[in-house]
């Protein structure tokens, strides 16, 4: 598994954080946007690579049919950032969503 090396100013050991971290909180944040499913099982449809000092999410999802794509897209990378920026310290940038079809409500 990838992992990520923080470096805080404490004599008393190193923070690490594995590369589902990142995941966990792409997928709880992805919960929270109207609109958005995942395209395949809900522990499968992140990937996170992390290499230095960035970690790159890409997103498979589905959108729900008739929303307006960019702008829900839109608010997924910035509910995504803003809470990994928070949660860890982190400023992911690297926020790439595959959308790999459309939902039809029934």
């Amino acid at each position: 598994m990838e992992s990520l090396n923080i470096n805080l100013d404490s004599k008393m050991g190193q923070v690490i954080l594995n590369s589902d971290v990142f995941k966990n909180i792409a997928q709880i944040a992805s919960t929270k946007i109207e609109g958005i499913f995942p395209s395949k099982k809900e522990s499968d449809f992140i990937s996170c690579k992390i290499s230095e000092d960035n970690v790159k999410l890409t997103l498979f999802i589905k959108l729900k049919q008739g929303i307006d794509v960019a702008k829900v897209c839109s608010q997924l990378q910035r509910k995504i950032h803003e809470d990994i920026l928070d949660m860890t310290g982190i400023d992911c940038t690297d926020i790439n969503l595959d959308i790999q079809g459309f939902v039809s409500e029934k």
